[in-house]
């Protein structure tokens, strides 16, 4: 069954207009490695992965005045070539979905481990797809190395599942959510979703009163996003522009992720502090990105003391029905906003954040979103012109790919604590959001054998290393502070 050629997606399509040399719209995950690799089956791992997943073999094509999706040329890989190198830093990089597919994979070696960055772009797929599909590599290297006849034990991936990547998921959809991390969940939460689900099943009809409160708070909701522009992170140095070397004295395109980790013990310190206040983990790594961009304004901003702090949350629209669904898109964005003048003391800070994602995340707030998206996506013109005309969208994202390793036990084979695939083992596994104009610092958060690990992006062009340094520093403080 062939998908191509069909239309890019609301959310897929604004990934495409929004990519460019400056800012690409790529995301790199990695995962840093012990052991040797089998090159040549490294690549056919590779294409595999990309023949299993649509999306990751395709290109791009202006067709009937819109882009696209189109299988691979006749005769051409699904896969690009694995780039391998000795010593270096992972940076972003930009993918030409023109010419290319949309997975780019080096290897480094660098102190006797591999780090091997995967690089996606966000029109392919999103964090969740991504880290299946390195899954999937995994497993299938594995079975490849030791020789064996039969296949690793994959998702059945649903050919018909395609065609719903782009559907806005119902909260009556999301009822029967799936895969969401226990990590992310709290004893509120799950009570949360029985009172929800209870009520979904009532036969009471919802009076015109809520509903005009609902359409009320949605319209609120836009505007206040659309008509209010976010703070952007201030550099140290007021005088720093963008020019062919950023900060660090690197090329502009050269922004390079940098990474903190937190042990088993401060990491179950981390999840006690949040069971006790009913929250998640990822309520606490909100408060802290706010504290610190909050603080970090105070000192260096110029101007911006009256913008609000943004940060922007990609949100996991999966349900149940989308378990055989292949590497894609099934993401929408929420926006957080507080101000530096409120002055809140952090745990009332913390209770905030609690309560709005616990309602963002009841009543799928974030589905407004794509709502909007997809009615945008029907001119692509609407969404290149707000492209064009609005800058930043956040003043900072977090992304968090919640527990890795709880989710990998029950696929992968495990040695001493370690996930094994051949010679390999698995040592660490962390990713980062891509940056865009105007949003100058981007997080990712993971978990992986008991240890948190925080991956962030701070754009070169504004910010040195030791200002990157600094600001992960700090974030990791005013986490700690946190859970005391």
């Amino acid at each position: 069954m062939s998908h191509f050629p069909c239309p890019l997606s609301p959310f897929e399509l604004l990934m495409w207009l929004d990519d460019s040399a400056a800012y690409p719209m790529a995301f790199p995950i990695i995962g840093e490695l012990t052991g040797d690799v089998d090159r040549i089956l490294a690549q056919q791992a590779l294409e595999a992965v990309c023949d299993r997943h649509p999306l990751l073999g395709a290109r791009v094509a202006e067709l009937h005045g819109r882009p696209h999706w189109i299988a691979t040329p006749p005769g051409a890989s699904k896969s690009n070539p694995i780039v391998w190198r000795d010593d270096g830093e992972v940076a972003q990089q930009r993918l030409d979905l023109r010419n290319e597919s949309g997975v780019r994979v080096e290897f480094i070696r660098t102190n006797h481990r591999w780090r091997m960055a995967w690089h996606f772009h966000h029109s392919c797929c999103d964090g969740v797809g991504a880290a299946t599909a390195i899954g999937e590599w995994l497993m299938i290297y594995d079975a490849m190395t030791n020789g064996r006849d039969w296949r690793p034990d994959l998702e059945t991936i649903e050919e018909q599942a395609f065609a719903r990547r782009a559907r806005v998921r119902s909260r009556r959809d999301r009822a029967t959510r799936t895969g969401r991390s226990r990590e992310n969940r709290s004893q509120t939460d799950h009570a949360n979703d029985s009172r929800a689900s209870r009520k979904m099943q009532s036969p009471e009809r919802v009076s015109w009163w809520r509903r005009l409160r609902g359409v009320w708070s949605h319209a609120s909701q836009a505007l206040r996003v659309v008509m209010t522009t976010p703070a952007e992170l201030a550099p140290v140095v007021a005088s720093k522009v963008a020019t062919d070397t950023n900060a660090a004295g690197l090329p502009a395109a050269m922004t390079v992720v940098r990474i903190r980790h937190w042990d088993a013990e401060q990491l179950a310190a981390l999840r006690r502090a949040a069971e006790a206040r009913g929250a998640r983990v990822n309520d606490y790594l909100l408060t802290a990105l706010m504290i610190v961009t909050g603080s970090w304004n105070q000192r260096y901003a110029n101007g911006q003391k009256t913008r609000p702090i943004r940060v922007m949350m990609p949100t996991n629209q999966r349900v149940a029905e989308d378990r055989g669904l292949s590497a894609a898109n099934v993401v929408s964005y929420a926006m957080l906003d507080r101000h530096i003048s409120d002055q809140l003391a952090p745990v009332d800070l913390l209770e905030s954040v609690r309560r709005e994602t616990a309602a963002i995340a009841r009543h799928n707030l974030s589905g407004r979103f794509l709502i909007s998206l997809g009615v945008a996506g029907r001119w692509p013109r609407i969404i290149r012109y707000a492209l064009q005309r609005r800058g930043s969208w956040s003043t900072a994202v977090l992304s968090n790919l919640g527990e890795v390793s709880r989710r990998a036990r029950r696929k992968h084979r495990w040695e001493d604590d370690r996930l094994v695939a051949g010679g390999l083992r698995l040592e660490a596994f962390y990713g980062a959001p891509q940056l865009r104009p105007g949003t100058r610092v981007t997080v990712g958060a993971s978990i992986f054998r008991d240890r948190l690990t925080v991956a962030a992006f701070l754009d070169p062009r504004f910010f040195s290393a030791s200002d990157h340094e600094e600001f992960l520093d700090q974030f990791l403080a005013a986490l700690a502070e946190l859970i005391r």
